[in-house]
This record gives structure tokens, sequence and C-alpha cells, in this order.
């Protein structure tokens, strides 16, 4: 039959190969010249009463390379990071920087205010402010007579 040490044998198989599929997991592909994919940047989205905040991780992005658009209750941000640094006569042992376009669309939970939009942009974060869109600003519709009853056919 089997020894008895079989089932200790395999946990430990599978916890082992829990651990190097979760640190799989967390490894960036290759990217700028070596991969097709774009990347997408990271967010943060905070929501007041009034006005949505989005912090968007751009590290090594040059503000005239971000583009930024909004659409009813979307925000899009688009750009491109620039290679900054080529190492001559050097061989390359680890690629973890993503480099060219990026867009991210940020669905946001109501309607803002595109003429509200502000940004600023310090030590690598790119902090967004929009304004809820005024929501007495719907479309009332105006009741102009009352519907008179219909008399009953008896």
């Amino acid at each position: 039959m089997f020894p008895k040490d079989w089932l200790t044998t395999m946990d430990a198989w599978h916890r082992e190969m829990e651990r190097l599929l979760d640190d799989y997991s967390k490894r960036k592909p290759p990217s700028g010249q070596f991969s097709p994919l774009y990347w997408e940047p990271s967010i943060d989205v905070y929501e007041s009463d009034d006005s949505f905040t989005i912090l968007v991780e751009l590290c090594g992005v040059h503000k005239d390379d971000i583009e930024l658009t909004v659409e009813g209750d979307n925000l899009l941000i688009k750009g491109l990071r620039r290679r900054q640094t080529q190492i001559e006569g050097a061989h390359c042992q680890r690629l973890e920087i993503y480099w060219g376009d990026f867009e991210r669309l940020v669905p946001l939970s109501c309607p803002v205010d595109p003429d509200s939009a502000r940004a600023t942009a310090e030590d690598g974060i790119l902090e967004i402010v929009l304004d809820k869109a005024n929501r007495e600003a719907k479309k009332q519709v105006r009741v102009l007579r009352r519907r008179q009853k219909r008399p009953s056919a008896v």
C-alpha cells in the first residue's frame, strides 16, 4: 500500500505549490519593447457627499503626456510614460517598469460636472477632484391638467 507519511508528503507538496503559484501571480510580465501589453496605472477612488477624488499612481509620467476626459459618470485617463534611461553596453536582467501608452477608465457612481475638474500632480501621484453634477438640474416634468375621470357606463 502507501507509506504512513504519504498524506503528510502530499500536504507539504500542496502547500509548496500554493506558495509558488501565489509568488508567480504577484510578478509583473516583461513590458516595454518586449511585450505588446499596455499597462494601467493603479488608482484609489474616494467619494464624498458632493465630489469624487481620484488618486492615480503615475511616477515618471510628465503632465503634458496625460489626457483626462470626463463624460457623464466616467473618467478616462490616457497617457504615455516615456522610457527614461537606456544603459549602453549592459545586459538586462529584469524588466518591471512599464513604459508606453496607458489608458484607464474609471466608472463613477453618478454623473459629474466636467467643468469642475481639478487636477494636481505631486511626487508621482495625480490627484483629480470632480464635483458631482447638480441633482437639481434634472429635467422637471410639470403636470398641465388633471385627467378627468370618465363616467362609468351603467
